[in-house]
């Protein structure tokens, strides 16, 4: 009898340190849960400020582009109104030259 109750209490003292290191464990995986939390919402926001950025990048992009296209168009325009004047001052010398004739 006095061995069925050092059994038990052998017992009863395996299943409180197993009781033990579960609680142990339960709030370690609540800790980690939590951690893993605050990751992912770090992670979030960095994903969402590297999209504001990327946003921001493919606007000044498209801003560049808009002021090539004008300054394409400026550059066309102002080559076009070259070719006008030398046409015209060339048909200029070639009718006073005819006159000249």
């Amino acid at each position: 009898m006095i061995q069925d109750v050092s059994q038990v209490r052998d017992l009863h003292d395996k299943y409180c340190k197993q009781e033990s290191r579960i609680s142990k464990l339960e709030t370690s995986d609540q800790f980690q849960n939590k951690q893993l939390e605050k990751l992912i919402k770090k992670m979030d926001e960095s994903i969402a400020i590297q999209t504001r950025q990327l946003a921001i990048q493919e606007e000044q992009a498209n801003d560049e582009n808009q002021l090539f296209t004008i300054r394409s168009g400026v550059f066309i325009a102002f080559i076009g109104a070259l070719i006008v004047f030398l046409i015209d001052g060339f048909q200029f010398v070639v009718v006073n030259f005819l006159k000249l004739i």
